[in-house]
């Protein structure tokens, strides 16, 4: 599956809380989010409004 294609789609369509959620379940199936990963979760949670969780993703980088 094409993850970080997918999460942006879901993003570039104002549908953030669906990118987070596949983001979620990509790190549950212990796959490893790259670069791209992350700036598609924060492009999709700044598409749909999303500021705050975006803050949140933003802080988790270091960490996931």
């Amino acid at each position: 599956m094409l993850w970080n294609s997918k999460i942006t789609s879901y993003g570039s369509h104002g549908l953030g809380q669906k990118a987070l959620a596949l983001y979620l379940r990509m790190i549950a199936s212990s796959i490893k989010p790259t670069s791209v990963t992350f700036v598609s979760v924060l492009s999709a949670r700044s598409h749909s409004g999303l500021v705050q969780e975006g803050i949140k993703n933003f802080d988790s980088m270091t960490s996931v």
